[in-house]
């Protein structure tokens, strides 16, 4: 194992099984919902901009769609990758015109050569092999076709104060934990060139600091109901500003990676 990569195992779990998915939540429902797809928006807003109306996306882990969605409203086609089937199912259900739902992981579920874009948001900590993943969205992406993925932050401010209860850690289903140059080298590794890697955090993640002094409001985690989702969304905008603190000191709560497939023009 690298110096600065960190790898949770369950216990009696088998090495290279899946972590267990996160209990389904409607990606559209309440003022949490609203406020995801805001935050979704402004997160993929790099991506959004380096992809033309037209073509063609890959939302890879797209959960409940909200990538896609903030994706297919810029025009563009999205085809979302989704492992579970069942939150595949309810993509399907309500995904806007534009987003095709395809049932898969990483790399079986990948054409080659297939996309202009690629987005893993929050993904690389999930998968059995996180090099064989980029390695798998490389070649589905055409020649200087742009990848933005994001991991939580192991080295940052919350993880150094909040230890073992950061909310970051998710042991339940996070199997990797990946520091900033760690990131670098893995997309550097598997081919992406002009990879800019940075700790992100404050306003447009605050939910790490809010779940990691209250875990009992985190309903991803917790599974908790409606309700307690909403107490949960008012407590995480309430610590935004100090999250947003973590943020300008250079500790936000994740690390953020763009990079160009391989093929692409230089400079």
């Amino acid at each position: 194992m690298r110096c600065g990569i960190g790898v949770t195992r369950e216990a009696g779990a088998e090495p290279g099984r899946p972590a267990p998915a996160a209990p389904a939540r409607d990606g559209r429902a309440g003022p949490l919902g609203v406020a995801a797809r805001a935050l979704i928006g402004v997160e993929v807003r790099r991506l959004r901009a380096a992809v033309p109306p037209g073509d063609t996306v890959l939302d890879i882990g797209a959960g409940a769609g909200l990538g896609a969605r903030a994706l297919a409203r810029h025009g563009v086609r999205v085809i979302a990758v989704e492992p579970d089937p069942a939150e595949a199912a309810r993509l399907r259900a309500w995904a806007p015109a534009g987003v095709t739902v395809r049932v898969g992981g990483v790399p079986e579920a990948l054409g080659h050569r297939e996309a202009d874009g690629a987005l893993m948001w929050h993904v690389l900590e999930h998968v059995a092999d996180p090099a064989e993943a980029l390695r798998a969205v490389a070649a589905a992406l055409r020649p200087g076709a742009p990848l933005l993925v994001a991991v939580p932050n192991p080295v940052g401010v919350e993880a150094r104060l909040f230890g073992g209860r950061w909310h970051g850690w998710e042991p339940a289903r996070h199997r990797w934990h990946i520091a900033p140059g760690v990131l670098h080298d893995l997309m550097r590794e598997a081919g992406f060139a002009h990879v800019d890697v940075a700790v992100r955090g404050g306003w447009v993640h605050p939910a790490s600091l809010a779940f990691s002094l209250l875990p009992a409001l985190d309903g991803q985690v917790a599974g908790s109901g409606s309700g307690r989702r909403a107490l949960g969304l008012l407590w995480t905008l309430a610590l935004a500003p100090l999250a947003l603190g973590a943020r300008v000191g250079g500790g936000g709560a994740q690390v953020v990676g763009w990079g160009r497939a391989p093929g692409g023009p230089e400079g």
